[in-house]
């Protein structure tokens, strides 16, 4: 077993283009294919398969699961279209990540079905607007409708198009099995229509595929995290973690762009007692642009891009000769849309073997998620709110050898509904009417990165601050600077 999965991996990668460039970001690897599909649009099927994925969805957490909000009936719908929208109390990783998720099911059930990226948004919508609606026994959720509508377009074209890069219709044995198996994890929907047609078993003289020469950088590593705050440097959480970053086109090689023709990726997770499995979602994904300057060795790219990002962290502190659990920081933007520039320099080898890599970006921010120090009802220990954000990113590489990254990221949200008495309504979790504790909540993350990477692997040394403030109106202001340091050893493909 162990010869058959090493010699598919070798396989695949022995089938793929090598680009030579490295880090910070450039593409590693470009996945050509000589025959495209297109995919026939079916609206109906795509309708069909959005009310499924409900329906599905509600069954198993009505027979399954037994969930009380799941006992739906027609009176449960009229008190909805009565009550109106209001503001739910679930997890973070519930409204910040699985109900994005979720709307990446409604987009790539139209996705899959051929109508394009502006066709499939409204799926994604209007799923989230029957769950709301329909589908459960709460009141229909503010904050559900963007984080779905908005977020599920975001990882739904991510999936949509990672998928697409394993699809081979031509390939057989234990490679055609692990890629069909990669592509379902990925992107059900399509799966579920190959399944259906009968395309995951056929073998035939296209690919299947619906996008062509497409370039992309992977990096896999894998270390150690200590995490701690001023406070208690002493006293701070270590963990394994493991980080992947996915770039996916090149913003360098296109005067213009369609929508994810180019996107990041990048997850963290980490291991430990005290650490929340998921600490980490960053996802930069350009909508339109075009390129503001190409010269022989220098490229200026501007546009429009979406942005999703998660932090989360949590640890143990001693406190009268107790140990208690705390949390320094945990942000969301869910919902993320603003301009951005992205440069590229690239020097020469023996003269001036200097390259340079540059990304900002301002964006507003109608959905987000901060921590609250405060307020504690049901499920939901977070304020939701509307601001703005921006990041600057700064990368230089010498020599192909070595490379040095600085980040920069701030976060601003604002909470405008809140309780006009600082203890009102908190016992009552079912009113639904606040977004949490009226307040503004920032984020400051700063990172460096410095790394060696003389062949397919490398060895990295991470450092990074999180500066959290946030002002209450009815409690004190609350600050915590927390930082980690990660040693990294990994491979970039």
């Amino acid at each position: 077993m162990k010869r058959r999965l090493l010699s598919l991996l070798l396989y695949i990668l022995s089938s793929i283009g090598l680009s030579a460039q490295r880090f910070p970001m450039a593409q590693g690897l470009e996945l050509r294919t000589d025959s495209l599909s297109t995919l026939s649009k079916r609206p109906w099927r795509a309708i069909g398969k959005t009310i499924g994925v409900n329906l599905a969805v509600w069954g198993f957490d009505h027979y399954i699961m037994n969930e009380d909000f799941a006992d739906i009936s027609w009176q449960t719908i009229k008190n909805n279209f009565q009550t109106g929208f209001g503001w739910d109390n679930d997890k973070f990783v519930t409204n910040l990540f699985a109900h994005p998720y979720h709307g990446s099911l409604y987009f790539n059930a139209a996705r899959s079905n051929g109508l394009s990226f502006k066709h499939s948004a409204p799926f994604a919508f209007f799923g989230s607007l029957m769950w709301e609606l329909l589908m459960e026994t709460e009141p229909p959720s503010i904050n559900d409708l963007f984080a779905t509508t908005i977020g599920g377009v975001a990882l739904g074209e991510m999936g949509h198009r990672l998928s697409d890069l394993l699809i081979d219709n031509r390939t057989t044995g234990w490679e055609r099995t692990g890629r069909e198996v990669a592509a379902a994890l990925i992107n059900p929907m399509r799966f579920l229509n190959r399944l259906t047609a009968g395309e995951v078993t056929s073998v035939g003289s296209r690919s299947g595929r619906v996008f062509q020469s497409v370039p992309i950088n992977i990096i896999v590593d894998a270390g150690f995290r200590f995490l701690a705050d001023k406070r208690h440097a002493r006293t701070g959480a270590t963990a394994l973690t493991l980080n992947l970053r996915f770039d996916y086109g090149d913003p360098f090689r296109s005067e213009t762009f369609s929508p994810y023709d180019f996107f990041q990726f990048k997850a963290g997770l980490s291991f430990s007692e005290s650490q929340p499995l998921l600490s980490q979602i960053n996802l930069i994904g350009i909508l339109s642009g075009l390129q503001l300057l190409a010269r022989e060795r220098t490229v200026l790219v501007g546009g429009l891009f979406q942005h999703f990002d998660y932090y989360n962290s949590e640890k143990r502190i001693s406190k009268n000769s107790e140990e208690i659990l705390v949390t320094p920081y945990r942000i969301s933007q869910v919902a993320a849309l603003g301009g951005g520039l992205i440069f590229r320099h690239r020097g020469r080898l023996r003269h001036r073997p200097l390259h340079l890599y540059a990304e900002t970006y301002l964006n507003a921010v109608p959905m987000g998620a901060s921590l609250s120090d405060h307020y504690n009802v049901d499920n939901r220990d977070y304020n939701l709110g509307t601001g703005f954000s921006g990041k600057a990113f700064l990368g230089a590489t010498y020599n192909d050898l070595w490379s040095l990254l600085i980040g920069l990221e701030t976060y601003h949200l604002y909470t405008w509904i809140g309780h006009e008495e600082p203890e009102q309504g908190k016992s009552d979790v079912s009113s639904f009417l606040v977004q949490g504790d009226e307040s503004k909540a920032r984020l400051l993350v700063t990172s460096s990165e410095f790394a060696f990477h003389p062949g397919p692997w490398h060895v990295a040394i991470v450092g990074r601050r999180f500066i959290r403030k946030t002002a209450y109106k009815f409690y004190p202001n609350v600050s915590f600077d927390t930082g980690d340091i990660q040693l990294r050893v990994g491979f970039h493909f």
